[in-house]
């Protein structure tokens, strides 16, 4: 039995772990992840050939889709059926189909989530094999890919249920006289890749 404090604390650290998740994305998505390609354009490095086979250059297509330790994971995930185009399509519109697109490549509805998690395992994995001399024994990324989406699930399952039950009415407060207050929110939808804002500035009275 966990404590509610044991819990609370373990959907921390889930929730933690996957907005590491987030920012790897949002770095590969704006092309600044430090691949040997970037360090040499950086001037970081001499050399911009991958760390591992040698043979190619790092660029952010080599690590997360066609270097040996990537290519094996994706063949061990992806239908014999979708691997041509799951192989074909230029680095940027193959990063975003897989993250948008939850059809693209199977019918399972937590592909994006899934997809998001194994390219940032693939880059851990990689980090940790050149920079770390005492690599010992490596968990597979597939097993430790799947256990990670689980416990988000299960986490961010617990945090709803926690919230709907601690839920409370809201209701504007006014400033006080001579001060106005702004509101905002936002929406993203990730299907159609929109985003929209807005707000209201009120006084004290609510004009």
């Amino acid at each position: 039995m966990i404590s509610s404090v044991g819990l609370d604390r373990w959907v921390d650290l889930v929730q933690e772990e996957f907005g590491r998740v987030r920012v790897f994305v949002w770095v590969t998505l704006h092309e600044r992840l430090l691949t040997n390609a970037e360090r040499v354009r950086r001037h970081f490095a001499n050399s911009d050939l991958c760390g591992i086979c040698g043979g190619a250059k790092e660029d952010l297509e080599h690590v997360l889709r066609s270097c040996a330790i990537a290519k094996g994971l994706w063949l061990r995930l992806i239908p014999s059926g979708a691997r041509v185009s799951f192989f074909s399509l230029t680095f940027k519109e193959w990063f975003c189909k897989n993250l948008f697109d939850r059809t693209f490549v199977t019918t399972d509805d937590e592909w994006p989530h899934r997809f998001a998690i194994m390219c940032w395992l693939l880059w851990k994995r990689r980090c940790r094999l050149l920079l770390e001399e005492d690599v010992g024994v490596l968990d597979d990324v597939l097993v430790t890919g799947n256990c990670l989406l689980m416990q988000t699930k299960d986490a961010f399952t617990m945090l709803v249920g926690s919230n709907a039950r601690n839920a409370v009415a809201r209701t504007w407060c006014r400033p006080q006289p001579g001060w106005v207050k702004i509101n905002v929110d936002a929406s993203v939808s990730i299907t159609e890749q929109t985003a929209g804002i807005g707000g209201v500035i009120r006084d004290d009275t609510g004009s």
